[in-house]
C-alpha cells in the first residue's frame, strides 16, 4: 500500500485535471476579450452553476491533499 489511498489519488488526478482546463478556457477568454491575464486566476463569474460547485469540489480535493500530506509528512504551515 502507497502513502496515498488510491481514491485520494484519482481525486487529486481529476481535481487536477479539472483546475488546469477551467485555467486555460479562463485564460482563452481572456485573450478573446483583449483582457490582461492574471496567472492562477479563474474569473468565476464566467462559471455556470455547475461548473463553481465543480471548482468548489476540486478545491476541497486539493485541501484533503494538503491535509494529509502535512500530517504524513509531519509538516506545519505558517
Amino acid at each position: 500500500m502507497g502513502l496515498i489511498e488510491q481514491q485520494l489519488s484519482q481525486d487529486v488526478s481529476e481535481a487536477l485535471a479539472y483546475l488546469m482546463n477551467t485555467r486555460l478556457k479562463n485564460e482563452l477568454l481572456a485573450l478573446k476579450h483583449n483582457q490582461e491575464l492574471a496567472p492562477n486566476h479563474i474569473n468565476t463569474e464566467n462559471l455556470s452553476t455547475l461548473e463553481r460547485d465543480l471548482l468548489k469540489d476540486a478545491l476541497q480535493v486539493v485541501r484533503q491533499f494538503k491535509h494529509h500530506v502535512s500530517s504524513q509528512f509531519n509538516l506545519h504551515y505558517a
